[in-house]
């Protein structure tokens, strides 16, 4: 299975690279579809109000994945039980990865939580895209800068002085 995209990484700026979308916290006022399923517990229902005030649903709502939402909400609140089999949490993992619950499954669909920023977009904040934060009170060169102008690195100290000595003059 493919790694999922790092919105940290340093490539992600591509013109090719698809775009991240930025979620937005849920509407408090906004409605809870009904549970699609038959015969939901309490439990079920429970658990089916704690995800649609998520920041995902707004999404889930545009793509109409009511029914994934439903099995997961199911599953989860089955594997609740003390009884519970533990074959029930591989599909319940699947599910909650496939419905970008985990971070790993946010990165696949290329969500961003609120509040979350991507490498690219940091840099354009900082205002300086392709330099270090300053180290020391000095900026330092990025690496590319540092090839393109062909900076050479100082040379080590020698070996036979002892760098905590002090030189009296």
């Amino acid at each position: 299975m493919p790694t999922a995209p790092d919105p940290n990484a340093l490539r992600r700026d591509r013109k090719d690279d698809l775009a991240w979308t930025q979620l937005t916290p849920r509407d408090l006022d906004a409605a809870v579809p009904e549970f699609p399923l038959a015969r939901p517990t309490e439990r079920d229902l429970y658990w089916w109000r704690e995800v649609w005030a998520m920041p995902q649903a707004n999404e889930w709502e545009k793509t109409e994945e009511h029914h994934a939402v439903a099995l997961y909400v199911r599953l989860l609140a089955r594997s609740e039980a003390p009884d519970a089999p533990i074959t029930a949490m591989r599909p319940l993992m699947q599910l909650r990865e496939e419905l970008g619950l985990s971070v790993t499954g946010r990165r696949r669909r290329r969500w961003l939580m609120p509040g979350e920023q991507t490498a690219a977009s940091k840099a354009a904040d900082r205002g300086r895209p392709g330099r270090v934060v300053p180290l020391h009170g000095r900026q330092r060169p990025s690496a590319r800068d540092r090839f393109r102008n062909g900076y050479i690195t100082p040379p080590a100290p020698d070996a036979d002085t002892d760098p905590t000595e002090e030189t009296h003059a």
